[in-house]
């Protein structure tokens, strides 16, 4: 069994770098798209937009709102040493009156006359009803941003998971079964019949081939494939 350790902090400094670039990047990237739905930006880009543009209301490259905020909580993390929610509200407020060019309708209403974090959050709440449910809501949240972007990682875990369960049951049908693909390879070793362990193999074969093109592939077209999270190895080129 591993063992685990935790990370050395220049693995953990090398990290933060990289999800705070990454969120950078992948903001930049979208903000060409604020606004749009899915037909509009297939028919102004031709599919998913794979690389940076510039828009009518951002130049290329240029990060928005979210990344600024995130580079306040960010700092408020490394100057404080860990959470402190009022010195990131304190933050917040200061970028809020420094007059970005980009900020939420929802952010902007939280900070306008907060003092607390507790005002901030009740105005957010407040602004949340007045608006009949516009902004976005915890369970929208979890459906628009964090389930996409953990859906890659959990397939291809399922599909990892699926080729070992499928194995386990195979080897546990050549140890201790009298039925299966397992048993019927296992016997035709045993009593020298070739033809019986290949046909055992091919079959094997064909249950698995049948699981990815029936099962697995179909959950990837319908989702990552088609929010443009996983593309073919054919498209990249």
């Amino acid at each position: 069994m591993p063992i685990l350790r935790r990370p050395r902090r220049a693995q953990l400094v090398d990290r933060a770098r990289g999800a705070v670039l990454g969120l950078a990047v992948g903001d930049a990237l979208g903000a060409a798209l604020e606004w749009l739905a899915p037909e509009q930006i297939t028919a102004r880009f031709g599919g998913p937009l794979r690389d940076m543009v510039a828009s009518p209301a951002w130049q290329m490259g240029e990060w928005t709102d979210d990344t600024a905020m995130m580079l306040e909580l960010g700092e408020s993390l490394a100057d404080r040493g860990g959470w402190d929610e009022d010195d990131v509200l304190a933050r917040y407020i200061v970028w809020a009156r420094s007059g970005p060019k980009d900020i939420g309708t929802t952010v902007q209403r939280a900070l306008a006359r907060a003092r607390t974090p507790d005002d901030a959050r009740l105005a957010a709440s407040g602004w949340h009803e007045e608006s009949g449910g516009r902004s976005a809501g915890p369970l929208q949240v979890i459906r628009l941003v964090i389930l996409p972007s953990a859906l890659p990682g959990m397939i291809t875990g399922l599909r990892v998971g699926a080729g070992f369960a499928f194995r386990g049951l195979v080897f546990a049908e050549i140890i201790a079964a009298k039925t299966g693909i397992g048993y019927l390879i296992f016997e035709g070793t045993q009593t020298q019949q070739t033809a019986r362990t290949i046909v055992g193999m091919i079959v094997m074969g064909l249950l698995w081939l049948g699981m990815d093109q029936f099962y697995l592939r179909p959950l990837e077209r319908a989702t990552v494939q088609r929010w443009g999270l996983l593309v073919e190895a054919e498209q990249r080129t």
